[in-house]
């Protein structure tokens, strides 16, 4: 069962002159200190919250800049292994935090904590409280697969020194080429890694295929790579991603989990108990030149 543990919260807000004394709840983040991870949700210019908001498309645009460069900001953090200390105030120790000054208009609150065992559900209840769930499309209200399955991972804590997340891939030490590997682990009866990638969405599925497919193509080890979709993206005839991923898994060292429901998941009951069943990271022994 999943046990409950400590995240910290805080809400993002825009001002976009100080002398007109109106502000906007624009987005959400929370992190994990355990799990040392982030998760955040901010709002476009062309998001209809913002309808009567701006005096000028001048506005609009100074907002779109300040929001890209705070979403910047944060996937810098979320691609690295560790999250600093949590802020205690606004401003300053924002900066400090995000190693750089908080973009023009933008304010971040102080951090609450809470305790929870689901951080997408508080994520979502967030959104739903403080930027209003009416504000988002059917995609975004959909719940993200990766979203899903990392608020699953990180509510096993014994998983944490298992599991490396984010991982740099390189597929062969002569080309110039990473890419991005959503989680590893090593198994005590492999001297190779097994990867977790999870499929994305239909504007990025032709690039995940070719950085797969040379993976695969530029390495003879006996690696494992478990590939987790959504079934219904699976099983859609519109979708472009059947024929990718039924190339993909006629290699012998993939195997394609389909996920029927993001609020279930007992598909990844097997991954779980691999992954239970794992080598500590610092007891890891990978040598292979595609770990970059």
């Amino acid at each position: 069962m999943a046990d409950r543990h400590s995240i910290w919260y805080a809400i993002i807000t825009y001002v976009p002159d100080q002398m007109r004394y109106e502000r906007m709840n624009v987005g959400v983040i929370i992190g994990d200190k355990y799990s040392q991870q982030i998760t955040f949700k901010l709002l476009p210019s062309t998001n209809r919250k913002f309808s009567n908001f701006f005096w000028s498309s001048l506005e609009r645009k100074e907002y779109q800049v300040s929001i890209e460069y705070l979403e910047f900001l944060l996937k810098n953090i979320q691609n690295e292994m560790s999250i600093f200390d949590v802020p205690k105030y606004n401003n300053a120790d924002w900066n400090t935090w995000l190693g750089a000054k908080l973009p023009n208009g933008i304010i971040i609150s102080t951090p609450h904590t809470a305790r929870t065992s689901n951080d997408l559900n508080v994520f979502n209840n967030l959104i739903q409280t403080y930027i209003g769930d009416q504000f988002l499309t059917k995609a975004e209200k959909a719940l993200s697969l990766k979203t899903s399955i990392s608020s699953l991972f990180t509510t096993y804590k014994h998983l944490e020194n298992k599991l490396k997340r984010n991982v740099k891939v390189q597929p062969a030490a002569n080309l110039p080429l990473k890419f991005e590997i959503d989680y590893a682990y090593q198994m005590f009866n492999s001297k190779n890694p097994s990867f977790i990638q999870i499929t994305p969405n239909e504007t990025s599925i032709n690039d995940w295929y070719k950085n797969t497919f040379t993976l695969l193509n530029k390495n003879r080890d006996n690696f494992h790579l478990n590939i987790v979709t959504k079934e219904s993206d699976y099983q859609s005839s519109k979708s472009a991603l059947r024929p990718l991923l039924n190339d993909i898994i006629s290699d012998e060292r993939v195997s394609p989990i389909l996920v029927s429901n993001e609020k279930d998941m007992h598909e990844m009951t097997g991954i779980l108990n691999q992954v239970t069943n794992s080598r500590d990271i610092k007891d890891w022994s990978i040598k292979q030149p595609y770990i970059a």
